[in-house]
């Protein structure tokens, strides 16, 4: 019997998960599809009518208010603001510009000002050049889009001092 803890390697499934995923449907690339700000403020919209699970994860994540964290796939500010609102500063990795328009919108609304942003992809961030490590919080929710899950979770460790907190989806969306 095969022990899948110890004979199976998670980040291959993972890959070859995420490589059908992207041949069947190709348009549906992570960043592409918050390119306008319609789209984003959509997604704003529905994540403000889902209050409670923005409200329970910034409660369950462990922030002090001298903390730093670091939002990968940032989206629209879903969580970066309210970390902001909590934490010394949030730096928000995010692709999509049209994310990157609402956030900066919603950040001028509600008078956030210590948030900075990375406009790339997670994989492309150099943690030394591009970021100001270490940060005490890492999060990445709902964003783990990325090919090699191992390479991008190793880089969250490198870039955080404390923890990183991880939200995906199981089983059907």
């Amino acid at each position: 019997m095969i022990d899948p803890l110890k004979e199976v390697d998670w980040n291959e499934v993972w890959k070859a998960q995420m490589q059908r995923s992207r041949k069947s449907s190709p348009a549906r690339d992570c960043a592409r599809i918050w390119e306008s700000r319609e789209s984003a403020l959509r997604f704003w919209k529905m994540s403000q009518e889902e209050k409670w699970r923005v409200e329970r994860t910034i409660e369950w994540t462990d922030t002090k208010p001298n903390f730093h964290v670091l939002d990968i796939g940032a989206g629209p500010g879903t969580l970066a603001i309210p970390f902001a609102k909590k934490a010394a500063h949030v730096t928000a990795v995010e692709p999509a510009e049209g994310m990157i328009c609402v956030l900066q919108e919603k950040m001028a609304e509600q008078g956030v000002e210590n948030i900075s942003i990375v406009q790339k992809r997670w994989e492309d961030v150099n943690v030394k050049e591009d970021l100001q490590p270490p940060y005490d919080v890492v999060i990445a929710s709902f964003s783990l889009g990325m090919k090699d899950i191992r390479q991008a979770v190793e880089k969250m460790i490198e870039a955080s001092s404390k923890y990183v907190y991880l939200y995906h989806f199981a089983g059907p969306t």
